[in-house]
């Protein structure tokens, strides 16, 4: 795994990681919920083959393998680039999946995100129960799942990808752009970017990408969940 417990405190906050459990139940249950947030998130940004080499350069203890070519670096660590817009020369930044000071990453985000959810109520014989805290009152878990969510949003397609505006016979969506009409969906951003505005920027270094991904725009949540 990229990510271990360490991403989880702060805004990003799970008690008790490093109290004794017999059971080793919240650790156990965070550690699967990582290792399947990494393989969502990376599939959906990389494509399945991508996903299979990149996976070669996982450390069995976390982290990237050192010998991991500089592209998958970049993608880990971060990497600053120019690129032209408009037929101007823009600074673009992306931050890595894994940021430091303060120690974050959208797949910690992502992580809590599915943690949360989980741990919202408790399945019993006889269906979903709310959880009663031992200590304190119960009070809803929404703000921080939807905070969660809309932090990893931000951070993997930000506004890179247009809403659609209608939909080809065959499901793929376009966008009304200057009097025309836009079949990819993308817009042109610099700055600090997302995740898949960073690939699709540098996409001729990153022949196993898959870009499917660059044609979906996942939705924001509010307190509501709509």
């Amino acid at each position: 795994m990229l990510i271990d417990n360490t991403y989880f405190s702060n805004w990003n906050d799970i008690p008790n990681l490093n109290e004794p459990d017999p059971n080793n139940r919240v650790n156990g249950l965070l550690s699967d919920i990582i290792q399947q947030a990494e393989k969502d998130v990376l599939l959906l940004a990389f494509g399945y083959e991508m996903l299979e080499d990149f996976r070669k350069y996982i450390k069995p203890e976390g982290g990237l393998a050192d010998d991991a070519p500089n592209g998958y670096k970049d993608i880990v660590f971060g990497k600053s680039y120019t690129k032209e817009i408009h037929g101007e020369q823009k600074k673009c930044i992306w931050f890595g999946l894994l940021e430091e000071y303060p120690k974050s990453s959208l797949l910690a985000d992502y992580a809590y995100f599915l943690f949360k959810t989980h741990k919202a109520t408790q399945t019993t014989e006889f269906g979903e129960a709310k959880v009663n805290p031992k200590v304190g009152r119960t009070v809803s878990s929404t703000p921080k799942i939807v905070r969660s969510w809309n932090t990893f949003l931000e951070k993997f397609q930000g506004n890179f990808i247009r809403d659609a505006d209608g939909f080809t016979l065959e499901g793929a969506g376009y966008a009304f752009v200057n009097g025309g009409v836009d079949y990819y969906g993308v817009e042109e951003h610099c700055g600090r970017v997302s995740f898949l505005q960073y690939l699709h920027d540098n996409r001729s270094d990153y022949p196993l990408l898959n870009g499917d991904s660059f044609k979906m725009r996942m939705k924001i949540k509010n307190t509501w969940s709509i």
